[in-house]
């Protein structure tokens, strides 16, 4: 069960008070913390995430220009944290943010940093695991606009199965074996955590849209959906039947990549879904499904082709109904265009 940070154990269907923008818990028997953006919190998140690595830190993100970041990441190597950090060639390049860049080169320099070159899609990860138990991964890059004006989220577990994952993940990207040709299988593809199981999947060597359609085709009463895009026809054929079958689907979808040719906005309408375009002033960038506001599936993937098939990303996917009804309330937020500094836990779902 998830409850709030400095709160005892709530009975099991009372909704306990969270803090803005973060809350802690467990999923199962093990420790998860939830960060909401945009939100100052989520990038604290991130640098007392370093600041707590002791042993070892891989980080691994498609974005990278905050300078705080920097400094949490050059404090660990004074303290002799064992380092790797992946990034896109695509960070090197431009004019901004020159702070982050000049440390990104001596990162390079001292070895501690790859430029992944993922030649059948994109590196699209956001993830960092520590000392061997510690994961942090979703929606989020490690940028200013992520921070201050994209809708998004991140998720931290503290697991060793779910660590190994990620650092055989990173393992692959450091070495150069990742894309398509050179995937491996995951180790844990499913995670016992307490009463709970967790599928925790990786593209492109494991099929996340056969997962996302198994799982949207459990649906009983709702689904929601926070997408920057949506463009994968099993998944809309999924979503067509569950609606077919009485299924609730209301579906939030960023505005730039809704007018794209590719995208299924009218096809969901058409078929039931009730859909709007997010009217945030950044972008609706978080990649979530929730359903039955009871499972969760977040992550870095997109809801594309590219991201299912040939893009390195991570996806985790749970069942548990406080966290589910916290990313409810985060679709009904974003549903509204309220800002962060709203009381995300106070508001329904739409109905």
């Amino acid at each position: 069960m998830l409850v709030s940070s400095g709160v005892h154990a709530q009975e099991p269907h009372q909704n306990p008070i969270f803090n803005l923008s973060v809350m802690s818990g467990q999923v199962g028997n093990t420790p998860v913390r939830l960060y909401l953006a945009p939100s100052p919190h989520i990038a604290r998140g991130v640098v007392d995430f370093i600041a707590n690595a002791s042993n070892t830190l891989d980080l691994c993100v498609y974005e990278i220009n905050l300078p705080e970041i920097g400094e949490a990441i050059d404090a660990a190597i004074i303290r002799g944290v064992k380092l790797r950090i992946a990034v896109p060639s695509s960070n090197f390049v431009g004019r901004d943010e020159s702070e982050i860049r000049t440390r990104l080169n001596e990162w390079l320099k001292k070895g501690l940093l790859r430029q992944t070159e993922n030649k059948s899609g994109l590196m699209h990860n956001k993830f960092m695991v520590a000392d061997g138990h510690r994961v942090w991964t979703g929606s989020y890059n490690f940028t200013r606009n992520d921070t201050e004006m994209n809708d998004n989220n991140a998720v931290t577990f503290s697991h060793p199965l779910m660590a190994l994952n990620y650092t055989a993940e990173m393992d692959e990207i450091w070495a150069g074996r990742h894309g398509k040709k050179n995937a491996t299988p995951t180790p844990h593809p499913e995670i016992r955590m307490g009463d709970v199981l967790v599928r925790n999947l990786f593209s492109p060597e494991d099929d996340l849209e056969k997962a996302f359609v198994e799982e949207i085709g459990k649906a009983t009463n709702s689904i929601y959906i926070m997408a920057f895009a949506l463009t994968d026809r099993a998944m809309f054929d999924a979503l067509k039947r569950r609606i077919a079958a009485g299924v609730k689907v209301a579906v939030l979808l960023d505005l730039t990549l809704s007018r794209q040719g590719t995208s299924l906005k009218t096809p969901l309408r058409e078929a039931g879904a009730t859909v709007r375009i997010s009217s945030n002033n950044g972008r609706m960038h978080h990649k979530v499904i929730v359903i039955d506001e009871n499972v969760v599936i977040t992550g870095s993937a997109n809801f594309s082709a590219s991201a299912l098939g040939v893009n390195d990303e991570n996806v985790v996917v749970f069942a548990c109904p406080p966290l589910a009804r916290a990313f409810t309330r985060e679709f009904t937020r974003c549903w509204r265009a309220q800002p962060y500094w709203v009381n995300k836990w106070s508001q329904d779902a739409p109905r």
